[in-house]
């Protein structure tokens, strides 16, 4: 494999953004979602704090790449 074509990717450790930083990451996340295809329609804070709970706990990272 040619290393010079591999992709690195750099996991951004969320709590080292600011509180806007990263409340624009989130926003930027949730505003290309797209449509909801759940139960019900959950509201831009509900799916805020869903996202930083799943940061919490690991279930997902932050990727430069």
């Amino acid at each position: 494999m040619d290393e010079s074509k591999t992709e690195k990717k750099v996991v951004i450790p969320y709590k080292s953004l600011s509180k806007e930083a990263l409340g624009g990451v989130i926003q930027d996340f949730i505003l290309r979602e797209g449509t909801d295809y759940g139960a019900r329609e959950l509201s831009y804070e509900e799916k805020q704090n869903r996202v930083i709970k799943q940061l919490d706990s690991g279930y997902i990272s932050l990727v430069f790449d």
